[in-house]
């Protein structure tokens, strides 16, 4: 599964999560072309317990756990872009509101 964790001190207080994904097609470019090429989300931007359960759940090396961590990051991404992109609604910048993105395209109904 590859490293977890590191850093030069385990009651640091910095915390970084970090996150692969070996997938090509048209859905991910769009997603990527649409992002700055380093979004940031301060944590008193938005509420979640998956950081926590991911910072559990880490740490274990149970049947399945590489299952498991590929689920919460697909759930930490979603939940990351989510609040991202409604603080860009909050605040909007030219072009860069999630429905005004034309790679993203519009929701419907």
């Amino acid at each position: 599964m590859g490293v977890r964790t590191w850093g030069n001190s385990p009651v640091g207080s910095t915390e970084m999560v970090s996150g692969t994904y070996e997938v090509e097609g048209e859905v991910r470019c769009r997603l990527l072309n649409a992002l700055p090429l380093l979004p940031v989300l301060p944590s008193d931007a938005w509420e979640s317990p998956l950081v926590g359960l991911l910072a559990d759940e880490i740490v274990k090396d149970d049947p399945g756990q590489e299952a498991v961590l590929d689920r919460l990051l697909d759930l930490l991404l979603i939940a990351v872009l989510r609040a991202w992109f409604a603080r860009l609604t909050r605040r909007p910048r030219a072009g860069t509101a999630p429905t005004a993105i034309p790679s993203l395209g519009r929701r419907s109904g």
